[in-house]
């Protein structure tokens, strides 16, 4: 009797045994799917809500909840009020535990965000737990994106037909700084 097994990021998901097209179908449907949600913001991740047309949510941390065809529902306060809303991806930044080197020295920044600044040509990166948000400019290999992070495709000069596309982080490439396994959705 054959014993199917899907696997994803290496943690098997689903396993069954037998013959049935059905079972299947429906086993390659599930991970289909997932497969393909591979470049949206997990739901319950943090993020930075920026660039809104109504200003006193610029800045203002969220949590995502759940997701439409073209936003993500995001939950977040201002002041003691709590709000729920549907946000652009564009207006959203992924707030991670980033790896930064320095002279040297790994540091952790806990609530974080990272975004290339095509002319500097390094990472501003902005830790955002604090009352105040403090920036740093960080070259491309002093700083290790965590696994699971969702970016931008920048710069590709081999295979130009990927710039613009939005990828999840599997893992940092041995060797190369500044590369990464990464998954397309």
């Amino acid at each position: 009797m054959p014993t199917f097994k899907a696997f994803r990021d290496g943690v098997c998901t689903q396993t069954f045994s037998g013959a049935s097209e059905q079972q299947l179908r429906n086993l390659v449907a599930v991970e289909l799917g997932a497969y393909e949600d591979a470049t949206k913001i997990s739901r319950g991740s943090k993020v930075l809500l920026h660039s809104l047309s109504k200003d006193e949510y610029n800045g203002v941390m969220g949590r995502i909840v759940g997701y439409t065809s073209d936003r993500y529902i995001v939950e977040f306060n201002v002041g003691e009020e709590k709000k729920k809303s549907g946000i652009k991806p564009e207006n959203l930044r992924q707030i991670l535990t980033l790896t930064v080197r320095d002279n040297g020295t790994e540091k952790k920044l806990i609530d974080a965000t990272a975004r290339w600044n095509e002319s500097k040509q390094k990472y501003e990166v902005s830790n955002v737990s604090k009352k105040t948000t403090t920036t740093m400019t960080v070259s491309r290999g002093d700083l290790e994106l965590p696994k699971g992070a969702k970016c931008r495709v920048r710069a590709l000069t081999k295979a130009p037909q990927f710039n613009g596309q939005v990828v999840k982080v599997l893992e940092k490439s041995g060797g190369d700084e500044g590369r990464y396994a990464v998954r397309f959705g």
